[in-house]
């Protein structure tokens, strides 16, 4: 079965945004973000032959921070008044992104779910799906998905490589599931979420491994604890609940003829001029990575190709 690609969505923008974000323009135009994004979405169909694809987007409002106001609070705190300008600028031209994959180049499973994050949405979509996350890679550097690398193919990494179940195990020494266990203990401080104090991934691991020390298993076992690791639990499991309802999967009807459409707008000349990424393009909208036979069906048929 072909791949799928689940990515995290904002993760990828905000690679884009720390790459291009404010360095290219067209006509007055901020295209650096769109640029970025579009390259790397490229990069990963040509990397992994496929064009089936799942964009999974944050919500506005999180349920998470309802219910932990603390919940990713140092990340906006740590930030200076010219710093958070800039992310408010970042997030109009995320919206813009958004728009021309969805609307103007006609991707489908471009989803989000009030109140959830991506995560939750990937999530829920390998526990609704699990013949299809088989052969679908999650499309993120966060740890917080190690929990279903056992119910997927496996991470594409920031460095551009697949993390699978076998990875994990090897540098953990524990089942991918056991993470919640982990992120119960040691709690998130990429996201402000706390649990027992000076307990990490690593010695969390060695609880689970029965090799932590005493002083340490005694201070997570201690009744005190119970509470924090209870909040800490809900905070980091995937999905944060079973509430998300998700859209079937839909396979895409693409025409590259949109795609050049969209360089020219944008003035994505080297798309166009550049003989590797016109072909890589044309490959991925024109059906090239789908049988002879499926494309041969679809003559005639209108330019939108199914694949």
């Amino acid at each position: 079965m072909k791949n799928i690609l689940l990515i995290d969505t904002s993760a990828l923008l905000h690679k884009a945004k720390h790459t291009l974000g404010g360095k290219l323009s067209h006509k007055e135009a901020d295209t650096g973000i769109l640029f970025g994004f579009l390259s790397q979405v490229g990069k990963l169909c040509n990397k992994y032959q496929t064009n089936r694809i799942v964009f999974a987007l944050d919500s506005r409002t999180s349920k998470r921070k309802k219910l932990y106001p603390e919940y990713k609070s140092t990340r906006k705190a740590e930030k200076t008044p010219a710093e958070k300008a800039f992310d408010d600028y970042c997030h109009e031209r995320f919206d813009e992104v958004v728009d021309v994959i969805k609307n103007r180049l006609h991707f489908k499973n471009v989803w989000k779910s009030e109140g959830y994050e991506a995560d939750d949405i990937i999530a829920t979509f390998l526990l609704d799906n699990p013949e299809l996350g088989k052969s679908s890679v999650i499309v993120s550097s966060d740890n917080d998905y190690y929990q279903l690398l056992h119910k997927c193919r496996g991470m594409h990494n920031s460095k551009d490589t697949l993390y699978t179940k076998r990875h994990f195990i090897q540098e953990w020494g524990i089942h991918p599931r056991d993470w919640r266990t982990v992120k119960r203990i040691s709690g998130c401080s990429g996201d402000s979420v706390s649990s027992v104090p000076g307990v990490g991934y690593k010695t969390a691991v060695n609880y689970l491994k029965g090799t932590a020390t005493d002083s340490k298993v005694k201070l997570i076992e201690s009744e005190e604890m119970i509470p924090v690791m209870r909040m800490a639990s809900k905070l980091t499991r995937l999905p944060f609940d079973k509430n998300i309802a998700l859209p079937d999967f839909e396979e895409n009807y693409l025409c590259f003829d949109d795609l050049l459409e969209i360089c020219s707008i944008y003035g994505f000349n080297s798309i166009v001029a550049d003989r590797d990424r016109f072909n890589m393009w044309e490959k991925i909208f024109n059906g090239d990575f789908i049988s002879k036979k499926i494309q041969r069906d679809a003559q005639g048929k209108g330019k939108r190709i199914k694949f």
